[in-house]
């Protein structure tokens, strides 16, 4: 009788259980179906939803949900343009359940995981995880998603200017969409085809796919294929420079996606915005347009879009002529370059890791299974040689797995230390490598500005040998000692073991020299001193520095000494951080009704680059002091 009764308990038990599992599962489908009702409107409810959907498909450990789960999770990262977490979310998916190919589910993870590393630019990868994906479809047939295939592939091939075996999937791809009756399948690859016509040089082609997408995704109210449609003809109106209608286009593309609030086509589209306005000179028009795309790029991280958008910024003010803004984001721009090029340093460690990993975790399943297997072998072999020798075998049994147990414990210890050394050394050496091909690119550009400022002195010296006009062939050789005191700059910086500072004795003497050469002839008996502290002077100090005391120099051999010689000195100190340059001379003294000359004008020009302050005194000649900080 009580048996009975346990036995009904225990039924009543599981079917609870099942309840609840069942329960629990309807949770899951609900969370995700709330998530979507905040897509493109909402992405912190977004995120919310799709998490907790995550964490009780993991407490459930129901290997469907938590693929779908995190499928949806990926697609909310690659949406935002964050295609390292999307790939992560992908993968674990893949992962839980990698060999029932009868699923959907893996198949649909394998398309999500090649769309994220085609638009990383690893094709490599994107075509194995499409392969996969088509292997799951085929066997499920399910065409619809094996037309969405093709169309993948075509896009592989199309970014690889592979425009032939694209222009091939695609149409296969559009004759699949036709069959399976889907609109908005044939509006996207009809706007894929006409970006190969586009691509090609061929606009009235691209325009008729494009305004055919347009017509049916408006039929069937496709609104996101309205919005790509727009925003590829923008691109065909800008190709054939019809602006105004280039225009239209874009403010529809956009109107359309900011009201879906997707994020990555906002800041694409206003960075469009930026470009139509510099080709049509709108410089104003274009700051604006690229600034707010760079405010975009940066709260979501889009890395691609914020360099290009520094690139118009810098393109534009440069036009303007505001120079220091220019260089500010030029500077930005090779920041943001080196950012990216570490971006998929890391994707590529972070993929061996997880490869080794794999390989790892499999090479164990295996190694405890064969011992298992032995284990159970010698078990039965035993059992059935000799009843009495039971206890002394399991004795055995139960030592060898401790001592296996301990083994395994110290393999893992050391293959897990070895595994960190390996990858802090490899780090190492990535950072290490990539500090070098910096050093040695800066120091190949300072070379070959000193080439180039050689090539201009060697125009101007021989410009003025050919002129018989002594103010004019005076005029020439201040201006080669104006670029020769750049040239210096980047001669020292090329010879010197750092890129970007040089030592401000060495400069300063040889820069001295170098005018003293251009005089001597004329006047040998004025005689120049030189002094200086020796210490480190960055380039954006150096530069204006020479211009500066170069001037000076030339000004006292010009006009301080009109009858008999003299002696002119030039003095370089430096003190907690600030530097004071002083050029004097015992001449005649400095005219005071002299109008301003370029030179001065230019000394002055120098000194505010330089952020300093500048006195001169005339007292018994002349004297030039320059204080300025030198951070």
């Amino acid at each position: 009788m009580w048996q009975r009764i346990v036995l009904i308990a225990l039924v009543f038990f599981h079917v609870g259980l099942h309840a609840q599992s069942n329960a629990d599962s309807l949770r899951v489908l609900d969370y995700l179906k709330r998530a979507d009702g905040f897509w493109n409107k909402n992405l912190d409810s977004l995120s919310y939803y799709i998490q907790q959907a995550i964490a009780l498909a993991d407490q459930l450990k129901d290997q469907s949900l938590q693929q779908k789960t995190y499928n949806v999770r990926g697609l909310m990262e690659e949406e935002n343009g964050q295609l390292e977490a999307a790939i992560d979310w992908y993968e674990r998916g893949v992962s839980i359940n990698q060999v029932d190919t009868t699923k959907p589910g893996l198949g649909v993870l394998y398309f999500n995981l090649s769309s994220a590393y085609r638009k990383m630019g690893d094709y490599n990868r994107a075509l194995l995880a499409l392969e996969k994906a088509n292997v799951i479809f085929q066997g499920l047939e399910d065409y619809n998603r094996l037309a969405k295939i093709k169309n993948s592939l075509a896009i592989i091939y199309k970014a690889q200017k592979d425009y032939g075996t694209a222009l091939k999937y695609y149409n296969e791809a559009l004759d699949a969409h036709e069959v399976n009756d889907d609109p908005e399948g044939q509006v996207n690859v009809s706007i894929n085809i006409a970006l190969i016509h586009l691509a090609r040089s061929q606009p009235d082609d691209a325009k008729e796919y494009v305004e055919g997408a347009l017509k049916l995704a408006d039929s069937v109210h496709y609104v996101r294929g309205i919005g790509y449609a727009y925003s590829v003809l923008y691109d065909i109106y800008l190709n054939t420079f019809e602006l105004a209608e280039a225009e239209v286009a874009l403010d529809s593309a956009f109107q359309i996606f900011e009201r879906l609030n997707i994020p990555y086509r906002i800041a694409g589209l206003k960075l469009k915005q930026g470009t139509l306005s510099m080709s049509r000179k709108q410089f104003e028009n274009a700051i604006e347009a690229c600034s707010e795309t760079l405010v975009l790029a940066e709260e979501n991280g889009f890395l691609e879009i914020e360099k290009s958008a520094c690139d118009c910024l810098q393109r534009a003010h440069f036009k303007k002529g505001n120079y220091q803004q220019a260089y500010k984001f030029q500077t930005r721009l090779y920041a943001v370059r080196d950012s990216l090029y570490n971006t998929k340093i890391k994707v590529s460690l972070a993929n061996l890791q997880s490869k080794y990993e794999a390989e790892k975790s499999k090479r164990l399943l295996v190694q405890s299974e064969l011992e298992l297997e032995k284990t159970i072998s010698e078990k039965e072999t035993i059992v059935a040689n000799a009843e009495r020798q039971r206890k002394y075998i399991w004795i055995a049994v139960l030592g060898c797995s401790i001592a296996a147990i301990v083994a395994l414990a110290l393999w893992f210890m050391y293959a897990q230390k070895r595994k960190t050394n390996k990858h802090i050394a490899a780090q190492h050496e990535v950072i290490e490598q990539a500090l070098k091909d910096k050093e040695m690119l800066l120091g190949e550009i300072h070379h070959r500005v000193k080439n180039n400022l050689q090539l201009v002195k060697s125009i101007l010296d021989l410009h003025a040998r050919s002129v018989n006009d002594e103010p004019s062939r005076m005029a020439l050789l201040e201006s080669l000692n104006r670029v020769n005191a750049i040239a210096v700059v980047h001669h020292k910086l090329y010879s010197s073991e750092s890129v970007s500072e040089l030592q401000s004795e060495h400069y300063l003497v040889e820069l001295v020299q170098a005018v003293k050469n251009l005089y001597t002839v004329q006047n040998t008996s004025v005689n120049v001193a030189v002094e200086s502290d020796n210490f480190a002077l960055n380039i954006e100090k150096a530069v204006p520095l020479g211009l500066i005391i170069t001037e000076l120099i030339t000004n006292s051999y010009k006009h301080a000494f009109p009858i008999s010689g003299g002696h002119i000195s030039v003095a370089l100190t430096h003190q907690k951080g600030k530097a004071v340059i002083t050029v004097a001379d015992d001449g005649v003294g400095q005219a005071a009704t002299h109008e301003p000359s370029f030179g001065t004008l230019m000394i002055k020009s120098m000194v505010r680059q330089l952020k300093g302050e500048l006195q001169v005194i005339v007292e018994q000649g002349t004297k030039t002091i320059i204080n300025f900080d030198l951070q």
